[in-house]
């Protein structure tokens, strides 16, 4: 029903920079979690930069060492992603790199972090923040697995928030997908 997925990057542009590492939970109709794949990623030819290392980690011989090759994780969460509504923080950029590396097209999304903008637009929007301000756990944050659960929660969150009624004022449904606008 749900792929929440999450990667990590060797910088911010993804003809120049690795894909390093992906992460999938998948989620019933009921937010529940029924699998999940998380994987370190081996792209050849493309740069690691330090400071992306500094934020979430990854060097390149943790890379060389377990990284799976780019193609095959990409035919691993194919079925993933292609036959499930796709969850992200930052739709925007996740979606994006993915459409770079593959032709998916993915053009709409629940994106946790669209959505915390409008609930306020005056507060960080931030994974990191949003998990705090729901005093939702976010243990080693910038690990795709980690992030992507901590969407999952983020997503339940909002959910609840909603059968709650929360939104019905302002005509939101949390767990429709959204233009993604690129």
């Amino acid at each position: 029903m749900y792929a929440v997925f999450d990667i990590e990057t060797g910088g911010l542009n993804s003809r120049m920079h690795a894909l390093l590492s992906v992460a999938v939970v998948l989620l019933d109709k009921n937010l529940d979690e029924t699998d999940f794949y998380y994987s370190l990623v081996k792209e050849e030819g493309k740069a690691i930069t330090p400071e992306a290392t500094a934020i979430n980690g990854i060097t390149a011989e943790m890379v060389e060492q377990d990284g799976v090759l780019i193609d095959k994780v990409l035919d691993t969460i194919e079925d993933m992603l292609m036959w499930n509504i796709p969850v992200c923080h930052n739709a925007k950029f996740d979606i994006g790199w993915i459409n770079v590396l593959r032709p998916y097209n993915f053009k709409s999304a629940i994106d946790t972090m669209m959505i915390s903008r409008f609930i306020s637009t005056s507060m960080s929007a931030s994974l990191g923040a949003v998990c705090n301000r729901y005093k939702i756990p976010l243990t080693d944050a910038h690990n795709s697995l980690a992030d992507t659960r901590a969407t999952a929660d983020v997503l339940r969150n909002f959910a609840v928030q909603e059968a709650d009624g929360y939104w019905k004022l302002a005509g939101y449904n949390v767990l429709e997908p959204k233009e993604i606008r690129f």
